[in-house]
This record gives C-alpha cells, structure tokens and sequence, in this order.
C-alpha cells in the first residue's frame, strides 16, 4: 500500500509465488481514527476450507514533539482503534491474527536495551487486556549509527515488534543480518496456527 501523503513510503506484505498451495486475500484499509500517520495493511491466508489467519504489516513513525518536525504530526497511534480493528475483523472460523511491524515504541517486554516510553507501555497494557502475545525475544532488530553526542559507534535498539493472538503459536523468532541500508533487521520465525480463535473472543473487552 503506497503512501503520498505522509513521508513514510508505504507498507507491503509479500508472498512467495512457491506457496500456490495458500489462497488469500486483501483486507479492508484499518480506519486508524485521528491518527494521520500510522500506515498498514493486511491479509488474509486461508490454510483450510474453513480456516484462516490473518497477518498485518505496521509502521508507525517516531514519536515527535512537534508537528513541524518533517512537516507531520506526532506519532498519535491508538492500539484501542488501530489493533481492536484487526481483532474485531477476525471471521468465526479464524485461527487468529499475527501483527507485525515497526512501531517505534520501547518497553523491557521486548527491548533490553531502551527505557520503557509511554507509547510502549500503552501497548503492553493493551496486549495484556486483549490477549497479544508477543514473540520478540529481546534481541535488537534495528542498528543505527550513533548521534552527534554519542561516543558509541553504533546503537541497538528494538522497534520493531510481532504480536499475535495466543491461537497461533510462533517459534524460532530470530533477527537476520540488516536489509540494505536501512538498519532494520529481516526477522524469521515459524507459525503454527492451534485452534480456533473463538474460544478467546468472550474474554476480549
């Protein structure tokens, strides 16, 4: 999904032309509320006649404490109205949903090495209501070079986070060597889908 709006370039899900054996399907755009700036997108693999997963890309960008900071507004994501959308989308027969993306956030759930921000503790808090799991180990999936008052050569830091319903169990969740020259780190990890995602929904709020 392009984007023109908002520098930010855009979010994509791709899927290996091997796997003709996995039907799928586009979900609708997630309405992200006043939130102008978080961009994802969605889809749907079908693994049965009457079984699914659902799997999304998000970015969200850095926090910021002024509009006028690269002419876009403060990083105003909402896991209420961004992450319950793809919760409530989830059809009866679905195994769940694997969220993943760069949302540029910290908390010691997941990053080792940053302090918790109120962005990431919002998250925490919303993934232990709504039943998320998240698989990130705690290793770094981003290496940045280092700030103008920084001595350090280089800074590790964890931004980007996958999240899933406890329905789809995720294993071998690893950091590969960083894409190009964009810091980010490919991450691997296997998913097994257990049961249905229904037996959960009584306990969503």
């Amino acid at each position: 999904e392009d984007t023109t709006s908002i520098r930010g370039g855009g979010v994509a899900i791709l899927i290996s032309e091997s796997r003709i054996d996995l039907s799928h399907s586009a979900l609708p755009h997630i309405d992200h509320g006043e939130d102008p700036v978080t961009e994802s997108i969605g889809v749907r693999i079908f693994l049965g006649p009457k079984c699914s997963i659902d799997i999304y890309n998000f970015y969200c960008p850095p926090i910021r404490s002024s509009s006028a900071q690269e002419n876009r507004p403060p990083n105003s994501f909402n896991p209420d109205i961004s992450l319950t959308a793809t919760l409530n989308n989830l059809p009866e027969t679905s195994r769940g949903v694997l969220i993943a993306g760069d949302f540029n956030c910290h908390h010691e759930r997941w990053d080792l090495r940053a302090s918790p921000d109120s962005m990431g503790n919002y998250l925490v808090e919303y993934c232990d209501e709504n039943l998320l799991q998240i698989a990130n180990t705690g290793a770094p999936t981003f290496l940045a070079p280092p700030t103008k008052n920084s001595s350090a050569t280089v800074r590790l830091s964890t931004p980007d986070i996958t999240l899933h319903t406890p329905t789809i169990e995720v294993s071998d969740w690893t950091p590969a060597p960083p894409i190009g020259r964009c810091g980010h780190h490919a991450i691997t990890y296997s998913i097994l889908p257990t049961e249905p995602f229904t037996i959960l929904r009584k306990h969503l709020r």
